[in-house]
């Protein structure tokens, strides 16, 4: 089997998210297929170019944006050839095939994705994902990440199959000085859509004079409250009133049946379930109820050391409610369950198992 070069954080991830399909122990074969690394790009905040929706699924760079001229020649590379000789196989030597649900069913990509996730700017400081303020403005890692955008910018002019375009799952977008050159020149096709992530407080400053305000298929937009009290408690220093006129703005311009909330539930915002069935009723869209996930951010124990970061936001198990040895986990699921028949509200697989 060959071996890759990797970075510490993708060795990290492969340490986290195992087993892998090399070194799983389950006797029993993998017969379902995979066409995710023929059809899916995700670059990270690094430029590295990886062929799955998820980083930590296959933590495999083939390399960097500016290693490629189009987004063919990013599958055709030859650590991308190994990488889909090797699950066309279905040996998933570097899946995480535990997570990836590559166990339950296959995987079948309907068409080109291309997922952006190159800058962590971002005009928020949520305790889940960061201990403090990243914006990044100038500095070499500033220029590497516009020459990345620039070459993005390229590849989608010579691209002339359908695509669907997803940014950013570990910033803000219409907060990032380094996105901004793909809102504001890019010049979209009929067969390009995109998919927008973003905390909704710029919406309206950003993108009320831009043409590819029509090309946005999707608003997932993150809130993870319902209520001024909890919204301003956990997605600081966000103002409660800022993000619902942003989403009258995605009214007026007729765009809410595009919306789709994201909601992950730690111990701070639980209790504002109730308020999220009223809200996505008040916007007549969707809400994805997700799982809190281990980012880094928080540290696992308790010592006699903790910084003062730590001192004030805890440790990830003060805010994991979904874990049954929580003190407030019973409370927790007592209100997911009541709101889980909702036709506008999505659990994921995790929650969905957690109050079973």
């Amino acid at each position: 089997m060959s071996t890759f070069t990797m970075e510490p954080q993708y060795l990290y991830k492969l340490s986290t998210m195992g087993p892998r399909g090399q070194n799983t122990n389950d006797p029993v074969n993998i017969e379902h297929s995979c066409n995710m690394p023929h059809r899916y790009i995700t670059v990270d905040y690094l430029g590295n170019c990886l062929l799955c929706h998820c980083d930590g699924w296959l933590p495999i760079p083939v390399g960097k944006v500016t290693d490629f001229d189009s987004i063919e020649s990013v599958f055709a590379a030859s650590s991308s050839k190994m990488l889909q000789q090797d699950i066309d196989d279905k040996k998933f030597s570097w899946c995480a095939v535990d997570h990836c649900g590559i166990r339950n069913s296959s995987v079948k990509q309907p068409g080109f994705e291309l997922a952006i996730n190159i800058d962590e700017s971002c005009n928020l400081q949520c305790a889940s994902c960061r201990r403090e303020p990243i914006m990044h403005t100038k500095g070499p890692d500033f220029d590497f990440k516009i020459q990345c955008i620039e070459r993005i910018i390229t590849w989608l002019d010579k691209f002339d199959q359908p695509i669907r375009i997803v940014s950013s799952g570990n910033g803000d977008v219409l907060a990032s000085h380094v996105m901004r050159p793909l809102l504001q020149k890019w010049k979209y096709k009929q067969s390009q859509t995109f998919t927008l992530f973003t905390n909704g407080l710029l919406l309206r400053k950003q993108l009320e004079k831009l043409p590819i305000l029509s090309a946005i298929k999707m608003f997932s937009i993150s809130i993870d409250a319902a209520s001024q009290a909890v919204y301003e408690d956990v997605r600081r220093p966000g103002k409660w009133s800022v993000l619902l006129d942003n989403l009258k703005f995605l009214q007026e311009q007729q765009l809410n049946k595009l919306i789709r909330f994201k909601f992950i539930v730690q111990r701070r915002n639980y209790q504002d379930l109730l308020n999220l069935v009223q809200l996505v009723e008040q916007f007549d869209c969707e809400v994805d109820v997700t799982e809190l996930q281990d980012w880094g951010t928080w540290s696992h124990f308790r010592t006699d050391n903790d910084d003062a970061w730590t001192q004030a936001n805890g440790i990830y198990s003060d805010h994991d409610v979904l874990n049954p040895n929580h003190a407030e986990h019973k409370p927790a699921i007592q209100m997911l369950y009541s709101i889980k028949h909702h036709p506008k509200i999505n659990l994921s697989q995790i929650v969905k198992q957690a109050i079973q």
